[in-house]
């Protein structure tokens, strides 16, 4: 065997084993968790509840408010409804994918083993939807306050 193909292989050996101790400690987290979820999960989940929950405050009140005139108050109000909409679906969306990772079932290995694969499988698509999420909130919040000036 040449030697850069040595040294490739014992590259590859050593990416595996890392991967598989994160693993490991990945596992471990989920299986002693009291929700059957990582720590991280567990607060994207109040993170996005939160941004849910005041999101579904602002449609609650556009949908209760009676039709304003039209104007560019009214364009600015508008907006933010619609960034209101955007920022609770993608939060129902993370919602949903941070149940998905959790296990079915409490303290069983066999379970645990298949919740660390979905989280490991999910997680591009997780900090995807967390960013969305969080450039939604942070105009959501700068919209908010240009209505309010």
């Amino acid at each position: 065997m040449e030697p850069i193909s040595a040294l490739s292989l014992v590259g590859d050996i050593v990416g595996l084993i890392e991967t598989g101790l994160r693993s490991i400690k990945v596992a471990r987290k989920i299986y002693h968790s009291a929700t059957g979820s990582t720590s991280e999960n567990e607060s994207l989940a109040v993170m996005a509840g939160e941004v849910r929950k005041r999101a579904m405050t602002l449609e609650t009140k556009h949908s209760s408010s009676p039709i304003p005139s039209a104007g560019e108050e009214n364009e600015e109000r508008e907006s933010l409804y619609k960034i209101a909409r955007s920022c609770r679906k993608i939060a129902d969306e993370v919602l949903a994918l941070l149940s998905a990772l959790q296990t079915a079932q409490q303290k069983s290995v066999r379970h645990t083993i298949v919740a660390t694969w979905r989280n490991f499988r999910r997680k591009e698509e997780k900090e995807e939807l967390m960013g969305q999420l969080e450039r939604l909130a942070a105009q959501l919040h700068q919209q908010m306050t240009f209505v309010n000036q």
